[in-house]
């Protein structure tokens, strides 16, 4: 008998087989015992099956937590690629003020030729001819044809041109590079959202797994004082030839996750997985990465807006730890370690607008997360230039 078939209520009606021959008790004694070890055989091969669904499960779930955290790492390095391109743009910028400078100052020189060219004589038809023209490069190429430009002039417009080609190759360069970059940073966060839902998916699963093991393992418990009692009243003398009272185990009592011990268990994958602690906060961050905005005074995460102290109070809190609102409150908060201490949920403070006025929750690695001014939230390394600079030394531990 198998519990696919039916479930099976054990009635151990001793005392009343006292009534029939010597054999009559041994029978059912004999039929109750054998349901109780078939129905337990099930349950065991059912467990095993879980146990192997589990474990394979697991191990899934394992190769995704190392994703994730070369995931992280990747979009950090992206990141700070893109913090160096910034820069390089922003040194770009300064040089093409300074080349601007020189075009400038060659256009005045030319222009003083030309005033030059009509106080030595030019004609007005000369001159209407060049003031015509419509732009830097005609008027060039117009006071040429009239073989007014001399060996200094021919070499001003050569370095202007080679100025102005030099400022085109290096924008463009490094516009092309800034692009590839988040490019490749939004493909990077695009697959830790999905190694990330992948994860949800499987915690829930081997959660429902272990619910289903706990109640095979009732049940097995149920079945084990059962055939214990079974045996107990068939070695015990009887009282008396009168009927007693019967005892009785009712198996009926599992839940319909029993199933036949061939089927494999299914599960519907809704629920939601607190993972809490330092995952549970790198989770809680990723979701905002390239999705929000820095906000002095804000935690909002249903606009995605957030200032640094307030993101890092969100982030604690989503994981059931509360902390202090702001920076100066922060600082206060849990056990000051060393950086070379310092372990993944630490805070780190950072001297930008005074003493420890920005954090971020360090991951380990040399990075921390937080909602940095020009990013919103986004993973940093700590030996980038602004950040290594302004680091206060301040790590306070808030995990235990």
């Amino acid at each position: 008998m198998t519990m696919s078939k039916k479930k099976v209520t054990v009635t151990l009606a001793l005392t009343v087989g006292l009534t029939y021959s010597a054999t009559a008790p041994s029978v059912t004694y004999a039929a109750s015992l054998q349901s109780i070890q078939d129905q337990t055989a099930s349950q065991q091969s059912l467990n095993g099956q879980v146990s192997t669904q589990k474990n394979a499960l697991q191990a899934e779930l394992d190769q995704m937590n190392q994703q994730q955290l070369k995931l992280t790492g990747q979009i950090s390095d992206a990141q700070a690629q893109i913090n160096i391109t910034n820069d390089q743009i922003s040194t770009l910028k300064d040089e093409i003020q300074v080349i601007q400078k020189r075009i400038d100052d060659r256009k005045h020189l030319l222009d003083t030729r030309l005033v030059s060219i009509y106080k030595n004589g030019g004609s007005v038809n000369v001159m209407d001819f060049l003031l015509g023209s419509k732009s830097f490069g005609d008027f060039i190429d117009r006071a040429t044809t009239l073989n007014l430009i001399t060996a200094q002039d021919q070499k001003i417009i050569t370095d202007q041109k080679n100025d102005q080609n030099a400022v085109k190759e290096k924008k463009l360069s490094i516009e092309k590079k800034q692009a590839e970059n988040v490019a490749k940073l939004a493909g990077l966060q695009k697959n830790l959202a999905e190694v990330n839902a992948l994860q949800a998916q499987k915690k829930v699963a081997i959660s429902a797994l272990n619910d289903k093991q706990a109640n095979i393992a009732k049940t097995l418990s149920d079945l084990a004082s059962a055939a214990a009692s079974l045996k107990a009243a068939q070695a015990a003398p009887p009282a008396s030839p009168s009927p007693a009272t019967p005892a009785s185990y009712n198996s009926s009592t599992s839940n319909s996750n029993s199933g036949s011990s061939g089927s494999s268990p299914s599960f519907t994958l809704s629920a939601s997985v607190s993972s809490g602690g330092i995952a549970g906060i790198l989770n809680y961050g990723n979701q905002f990465i390239g999705r929000s905005s820095y906000v002095w005074g804000a935690e909002s995460p249903s606009s995605g807006q957030f200032d640094c102290s307030g993101f890092v109070q969100a982030a604690f809190a989503a994981n059931g730890i509360s902390l202090g609102r702001t920076t100066g409150a922060q600082v206060n908060e849990g056990t000051r370690v060393s950086y070379s201490n310092a372990q993944p949920g630490d805070l780190v403070f950072f001297d930008t607008e005074g003493p420890n006025s920005h954090v971020g929750i360090y991951l380990g690695g040399g990075r921390f997360i937080g909602s940095q001014s020009s990013t919103g939230v986004a993973v940093v390394s700590m030996s980038n230039p602004y950040w290594s600079a302004h680091f206060s030394g301040v790590v306070v531990r808030i995990l235990n």
